[in-house]
């Protein structure tokens, strides 16, 4: 009977938690790239321009961290994003900084920023918390809009390359 127990759903603090999680694993990602742009200096204003947006989405999850603090009944969880999940990425972003090199491709470098990029989708920040909230909203569907935008663009550039 024990084998099927009910869901505990999340509290603001967990929620909190994710969220915080989710800013922090952006801010990684914007680091990933910005080294992109000095190890690859021919796609130098590519790579700053990721990071600049991954900074930016930083900013929109710490903003939408406010949003739950200041009217925490306005929000209940959605899908459920494991922490765990979350600190792997993070890990997985900190050990590929640390693994690209000079030696590192143009090629290379984009087929890593496509696993992140496919990998970060994967985290659901837009299903983490259900809301009637329109700001909330809108900030979540921005970050999830603009990855969208990183995936294909970097998608497009590996097939320019793949044609070649």
């Amino acid at each position: 009977m024990g084998f099927w127990k009910k869901k505990q759903p999340l509290s603001t603090p967990d929620l909190l938690h994710d969220l915080d999680l989710l800013a922090k694993a952006e801010a990684q990602i914007a680091k990933f790239y910005a080294r992109c742009g000095e190890i690859d200096s021919g796609d130098r204003d590519f790579w700053l321009q990721l990071a600049d947006n991954e900074n930016q989405h930083h900013d929109l999850i710490r903003r939408m961290s406010q949003l739950v603090t200041f009217n925490p009944n306005q929000y209940r969880p959605g899908n459920d994003i494991k922490p765990g999940a979350i600190r792997l990425f993070r890990m997985q972003v900190t050990d590929l900084i640390g693994q690209i090199s000079a030696e590192t491709s143009h090629r290379q470098l984009l087929e890593h920023a496509a696993q992140l990029e496919n990998s970060a989708a994967g985290l659901g920040l837009e299903e983490l918390i259900a809301t009637t909230d329109e700001e909330f909203k809108r900030l979540a569907q921005a970050v999830a809009d603009e990855s969208a935008k990183h995936r294909n663009t970097i998608e497009k550039k590996l097939a320019t390359l793949n044609a070649i």
